[in-house]
This record gives structure tokens, C-alpha cells and sequence, in this order.
């Protein structure tokens, strides 16, 4: 018995599973940029630490580019602008985001008892993080929106 088969639509199913990665691709790249933007400001406003100078605060980053230490609260400052934009590495399937304070006494600060320049926030967006990793990646979810996409294009 001689059996006979060839790939239906084969071109159409490749292109669906390059838009399912190009969708999580870019749902990953949008939370981390938002997600860096929150940690951002959260970071800014609830320190609970006396910043005198306020150059602690200036010194914070969320661009994986612009990790550097000051050693001055001008040097902070002249980063600000750039240092508040969202800059997220992408290295293969890899995405990175970075919460960073430059100023160079940062982690003496969060070596005191009951303070936290970063550290806090990172522990009050931990539940957030983790639900997202859980419902926004699942591949079920993208597939059936992939498969659903596809049929409203036909």
C-alpha cells in the first residue's frame, strides 16, 4: 500500500507561527518597558531613605545602555533625561531590563537596616512580574490568538 501526502496551507502555518513570535516578542518588549517605567517611579517616590540632595534619587536608571556610578550629584543629574527612558537589551530570546542607583553610596544606603533605595521595589512588583511570566506567555493563549488572527484575515 502506497501512501500519498503533501503539506496543506504548509506556507500559511509557517507564517502563523512567525507571527506567534513576533506577538510574544513584542508583548515581552511593551511589559518590560512599562513595567521598567513603574519600577522607575515607584523607586523615585517611596525610598524610604532622607535624600538630602536628591542625587540618589536622580542617579536611578532604567536604561540597560546608561549603567554607570556617579560620583557626584551633577553627574547624576546631566544623566536624568536619558536615564528615565525605558532601554530593554534583546539578545536573542533573552530581554533584559535593569533597575539601577548610580550614585556610589547607593548600596551602603541599602545595607542599612530598614532602608531600601531599590530593593523594595523590586519586592513590591515581584507578584506582578510573576503573574504576567505566567498569563501573558502562555503559548495557548498565543496560539489560539494567532489561530483566531488568522482566520479573521481569510
Amino acid at each position: 500500500m502506497e501512501v500519498d501526502a503533501q503539506l496543506v496551507n504548509a506556507e500559511a502555518v509557517i507564517s502563523g507561527m512567525e507571527w506567534l513570535t513576533k506577538a510574544q516578542a513584542n508583548q515581552v518588549k511593551e511589559f518590560m518597558e512599562w513595567l521598567m517605567t513603574e519600577m522607575y517611579e515607584h523607586a523615585r517616590s517611596a525610598g524610604n531613605y532622607q535624600d538630602v540632595t536628591g542625587a540618589l534619587r536622580d542617579s536611578l536608571s532604567i536604561n540597560a545602555d546608561n549603567v554607570k556610578v556617579y560620583s557626584t550629584a551633577a553627574e547624576a543629574r546631566s544623566q536624568l533625561q536619558r536615564n528615565q527612558k525605558p532601554v530593554i537589551r534583546i539578545e536573542r530570546d533573552e530581554y533584559t531590563g535593569v533597575l539601577w542607583a548610580g550614585m556610589w553610596y547607593a548600596f551602603l544606603v541599602e545595607l542599612k537596616a530598614g532602608f531600601t533605595v531599590i530593593t523594595g521595589t523590586v519586592d513590591h512588583f515581584n507578584n506582578l512580574i510573576e503573574g504576567f511570566m505566567m498569563d501573558k506567555l502562555d503559548a495557548n493563549k498565543l496560539a489560539y490568538e494567532g489561530i483566531k488572527s488568522y482566520k479573521d484575515s481569510m
